[in-house]
């Protein structure tokens, strides 16, 4: 089956929709789910799920239905996280026998998509709900040993705590320090080192991620995170700069790469355009597998800088996608920066606040610390907060007294519960239970909870 037979591809995003068809491919139909067309509804006594029709997208699901009766090849490009697998699989109701096919809906070019297409995988029905039931009843064990608080506020006590080893230390004027190379965490032992000014870090700077943006964002004015997330959505749902639908990528990302195709584009347009930027060499270059769904926060247009485009934003949008705009530069080219090495040690840290370049007076006098940007990272590895949810998380939490917000760095509120033995043993089940849940395997899960 070729690429160029008539393929119906479903996405969850009206927005995507659109992109993909502003790419006018003539064999490709492109419809949005605009989110769930059946509701999940998860029976905790006999531990199955179930889907239940949405009666506000009936029209929806007629037309798909009329749509996939024509098409050669079916591919959904959901994200692969619970809701993304929920549609996926609610998608076979409707479609009854129809092989499917999934990807990953990565950088949306003609190529990547023609290419993303040829490669589609086909879907299993019951492999799907397998996972899905999975989730739940992780949802179910744990209420039933650990009822007195959630796993997300289990994971925000344990990681806000100092049980957890920080790589990340203040100095006594709020600059940030990164421990680079994980080597002797006891910093007064390294209170002798030696400052080299001519090292070349190529990965000084990743890719900004969601979580990265909010800490970058809080450093510089006081809104609220469900406020930038707004402008986030406005920015990638409104054409404001002429040609384009949108200034930048899909901003529900936890990543810190880019994909190979959009590497390509940088290299074509500033090599083109500017000589401003050395580009980072390909083999350090961050790039996913082909098992991730989005890549990190970029413009669309790599050559609307924050200043031309100034006079079509106000003021708090022209902050964040500056914000953007910034970060992306600073990840794709090479980062002349200050290295700072231990005496006797390969610990290395690098001193990651761009304000000042300057070392630490001692190394020992450096304090344990906790970024926004960290603490979604965390969250995300023990699957407790997505981050599409991040945001309005933080407020909540903030709103709730369980942390403090300090310019983007985290503190433990007074009203979160402090660590104990019982928190600790709750996350560290957590941890283990995660690859369980996307192995399928619910006899495991059972296990792992009884045997603690």
């Amino acid at each position: 089956m070729t690429t160029r037979e008539y393929t119906l591809l479903i996405v969850e995003s009206s927005v995507v929709a659109n992109q993909l068809r502003d790419l006018q491919i003539p064999w490709l139909e492109v419809l949005p789910t605009d989110g769930y067309l059946w509701k999940p509804r998860y029976n905790s006594d006999t531990e199955t799920l179930t889907a239940i029709a949405d009666p506000k997208k009936r029209k929806l699901r007629k037309e798909l239905k009329s749509i996939s009766d024509w098409a050669a090849k079916i591919i959904i490009a959901t994200d692969k996280d619970p809701a993304g697998d929920f549609i996926a699989w609610s998608l076979f109701k409707i479609l009854g026998d129809k092989p499917l096919y999934r990807i990953c809906l990565q950088s949306i070019t003609l190529n990547s998509i023609t290419d993303q297409i040829r490669q589609a995988s086909r879907i299993s029905k019951d492999s799907l709900k397998s996972t899905l039931e999975s989730r739940y009843l992780l949802q179910k064990l744990w209420r039933s040993r650990y009822p007195e608080f959630s796993p997300e506020l289990a994971a925000l006590a344990y990681i806000t705590s100092n049980q957890c080893n920080s790589n990340e230390y203040q100095d006594e004027y709020g600059n940030l320090y990164v421990l680079k190379n994980y080597g002797n965490k006891n910093l007064e032992y390294h209170e002798n080192y030696k400052v080299r000014l001519n090292d070349v870090d190529y990965h000084l700077y990743k890719p900004a991620s969601i979580y990265d943006l909010f800490f970058k964002a809080a450093r510089k004015n006081k809104d609220q995170f469900e406020e930038i997330s707004q402008h986030l959505f406005h920015l990638f749902t409104n054409r404001i700069h002429s040609g384009y639908t949108n200034l930048i990528s899909y901003p529900r990302t936890a990543a810190n790469f880019y994909y190979p195709d959009t590497w390509r584009l940088i290299e074509s347009v500033f090599y083109r355009d500017s000589q401003e930027y050395q580009i980072k060499p390909e083999s350090i270059r961050e790039k996913p597998g082909r098992d991730h769904p989005h890549e990190s926060l970029r413009p669309v247009d790599f050559t609307a800088t924050p200043e031309k485009i100034r006079h079509l934003l106000p003021g708090k949008l022209y902050s964040v996608y500056k914000i953007i705009f910034n970060s992306f530069t600073e990840s794709i080219t090479v980062q002349r920066k200050p290295m700072f090495h231990p005496t006797g040690s390969s610990a290395k840290f690098i001193l990651t606040d761009q304000l000042n370049h300057t070392a630490p007076k001692n190394f020992a006098d450096l304090k344990p610390c906790l970024s926004i940007s960290e603490l979604g990272r965390q969250m995300n590895l023990l699957g407790v907060t997505r981050p599409s949810k991040f945001a309005k998380q933080l407020d909540e939490w903030i709103d709730q007294g369980y942390i403090i917000n300090d310019k983007g760095m985290i503190r433990h509120g007074t009203e979160l519960p402090r660590f104990s033995e019982r928190i600790g043993e709750s996350v560290q089940l957590l941890k283990k239970a995660q690859p369980f849940t996307q192995n399928k395997s619910a006899s495991e899960l059972k296990s792992l909870f009884s045997s603690v």
